[in-house]
This record gives C-alpha cells, structure tokens and sequence, in this order.
C-alpha cells in the first residue's frame, strides 16, 4: 500500500506545481496585460489657460486753442479814469475832461489817466511783449513802453517805480512797478497815463479794452 502512494506522489507533485506554474503564469499575463493598456491609453494633457482681461482706457487727445490775448488794464484793483482819450467827435463834457493844460497851454491828451487819489497803486503789464525806453523823465515821471506783437505798442508814465529794465520780457499782468506823480499832470495827484498805439498811430484805449490784440485797429 505503501508503494503505491509513493507510486503516484510525484505525479500529483508534479500535477500541482504545473498547476501552480499556470496559475501564476496567468497572473503574470494579466499584469502584464494591464501594463500594457495603461501605457497605450493616452494621458490627457492638461491645458491651462490664462484669461487676461484688458481695462485699458481708450485716451483721446483733446487740442485746445489758447485763447487770443486782449488788451488788459494796467491796474489790478480797479481804478478810476480821470482824464480821456481826445476824440474830436466826441461830447463837449468828455472833450473837457480830455485835454491836459501845461504852462498856460491846453492840449489834448493821447491817452487816459488812471488816479486813487492820492494813494499808489500798483501797475501791470496791460499786453506781453518786450520792455523799451526806460527812463525818469524831468517831466512826465517814470516812462516805459512795451512793444508786443501785430504792432502794437503801449507806453506808462508818471511812475514813481519801475520794476523792470528794458529788454525785458514781460507777460500779462506782471508787475511793472507803482504810480506816482509829474510835473506834466500835476493836477491829477498820484496817477499813471497810458498811451496804446498801433503801428505808430495812438489809438482810444476805452475802446479796446478787453478786446483781442489782433482786432485793435
């Protein structure tokens, strides 16, 4: 009895380490098997994608034309004519108050006076240009002109200050210097005359006051 089950030990050994050899054949094959379709199944790729949003603001170029330059008044407070420019049309009133009387002679006047009485006040630039003729006259006080553009020129006198030396370029409202008194006017106290002239020829002031340069006429 003996010799017959060790007659059949070895196959049976042998039948179940071929067994155990499919087995894990099989189980190497799956593996494998698996491997392989993990490696061709494509791997989805990962895109990203950054949005940028644009906040720029469309600018636009506005260009402004400065504003023509006008004839200003040679004072920064306001201050009182006394004395006008002679127009012969004129009426008999404005003519009386326009004629300046000098050594027992009257004779008409070429520009108007600004007075406060007998306190000073400042004077400025009534136009932009370059500062001429400069001097302390022995009769009319202060003198300085400023020469601007188109022709146009205007003159100062009876300063009792000058701030300015000629060749000096001035703008619109700088300050000049202050009013004072002369021989030429000396019945108007403290005052300034001012003379506007265009290409050499005086012209009324009152009229142009506040009106573009390049319409004064």
């Amino acid at each position: 009895m003996k010799r017959i089950i060790y007659q059949y030990r070895m196959p049976i050994l042998f039948g179940f380490s071929l067994v155990l050899f499919l087995s894990g054949l099989s189980i190497i094959e799956n593996i494998i098997s698996n491997v392989n379709q993990e490696m061709q199944e494509p791997t989805p790729t990962v895109v990203q994608e950054t949005i940028t949003h644009s906040d720029a603001t469309t600018e636009t170029q506005v260009t402004t034309t400065p504003a023509p330059e006008v004839l200003g008044y040679p004072y920064v407070e306001p201050i009182a004519i006394v004395r006008h420019y002679y127009e012969v049309d004129a009426s008999d009133e404005v003519k009386a108050q326009s004629m300046d009387y000098f050594e027992g002679v009257y004779r008409p006047s070429l520009g108007i006076d600004f007075s406060n009485g007998e306190e000073a006040f400042e004077v400025v630039a009534s136009i932009s240009g370059t500062v001429q003729d400069v001097k302390e006259d022995p009769v009319f006080g202060g003198c300085l002109s400023i020469v601007g553009e188109n022709g146009l020129e205007v003159t100062y006198q009876s300063l009792a200050e000058i701030a300015v030396s000629e060749g000096d370029t001035v703008a619109q409202s700088d300050y000049l210097g202050m009013s004072g008194t002369n021989i030429y006017e000396a019945d108007l106290n403290n005052h300034i005359h001012f003379v506007v002239e265009k290409n050499g020829q005086t012209v009324n002031p009152e009229d142009y006051f506040e009106v573009a340069l390049s319409e004064i006429s």
